[in-house]
């Protein structure tokens, strides 16, 4: 599997922390999001992660804690069929 991680710094242009890594945050691709001093992992995975043939993915949300790097309370998914059939559907 793939590992997720951030790193910080009081300068952009360094110096850099060490990696932290985010156990449990399947996915590429991800963010942060930073709303009312709290911090959000924004992430994909598998709807079911013991099934590796199913190449589908939905988006999900966890508060994150910066200082360990430890995902907190309830994973969220955001609800899937955004754009799943759009192909399929006939334009008027």
């Amino acid at each position: 599997g793939n590992v997720n991680f951030f790193v910080t710094a009081e300068d952009p242009a360094g110096p850099w922390s060490d990696p932290v890594v985010i156990e449990g945050a399947e996915g590429i691709d991800p963010t942060l999001f930073f709303d009312g001093g709290k911090v959000y992992y924004l992430g994909n995975m598998r709807p079911n992660p013991e099934d590796r043939k199913d190449k589908s993915r939905h988006i999900w949300l966890q508060e994150l804690d910066l200082g360990p790097g430890t995902l907190l309370g309830e994973r969220r998914a955001a609800p899937r069929g955004h754009a799943g059939g759009a192909a399929s559907v006939p334009h008027r």
